[in-house]
C-alpha cells in the first residue's frame, strides 16, 4: 500500500536538550541530492545502487541533508550562549553531539529513508 503522509510545509520538530528546529519535508528530491552531493568526487564507475547511506557513511548523510533541509531553529547558540542561526559549520557541529544526531536520525532521517524507499518523495 503506498501511504501518503507529507507535511507539505516546513515544520517543527523536537530534539534533546531544548533544541527544536524546522525543517522542510523529505522527499526524493532531497535525498537524491544529497547522495548526489555525497558521490562527487567518487568513482564514476560505481554503481549508482551503491550510493545508499551505509552504516559507516550515515553521519555523513544526516549531515548532509541536515544541511539541506534545516531552514531555522531553537536553543541552538554559541558558546557564549548567544543564539546563532543556522549555516552548514553549526548544523554540523550541532549533530557532533550524540544525543542531538540519534533524535535527528529517529525523527527526520530514517523516516525520510523510508519514504524515499516507498517512492512516496
Amino acid at each position: 500500500m503506498l501511504n501518503l503522509n507529507l507535511k507539505p510545509e516546513p515544520y517543527w520538530i523536537d530534539l534533546p536538550r531544548g533544541v527544536q528546529v524546522q525543517i522542510l519535508p523529505a522527499g526524493s528530491t532531497i535525498v537524491e541530492q544529497v547522495r548526489l552531493d555525497m558521490r562527487q568526487g567518487a568513482d564514476p564507475d560505481a554503481d549508482p545502487e551503491d550510493a545508499a547511506p551505509q552504516p559507516a557513511g550515515m553521519v555523513p548523510f544526516a549531515k548532509g541533508l541536515a544541511r539541506a533541509v534545516i531552514v531555522a531553529w531553537e536553543g541552538v547558540g554559541d558558546e557564549n550562549g548567544n543564539p546563532i542561526e543556522p549555516s552548514p559549520d553549526y548544523i554540523d557541529a550541532m549533530l557532533e553531539d550524540g544525543v542531538i544526531y540519534r533524535a535527528f536520525m529517529d525523527k527526520y532521517v530514517l523516516p525520510a529513508l523510508a519514504v524515499d524507499e516507498e517512492g512516496n518523495g
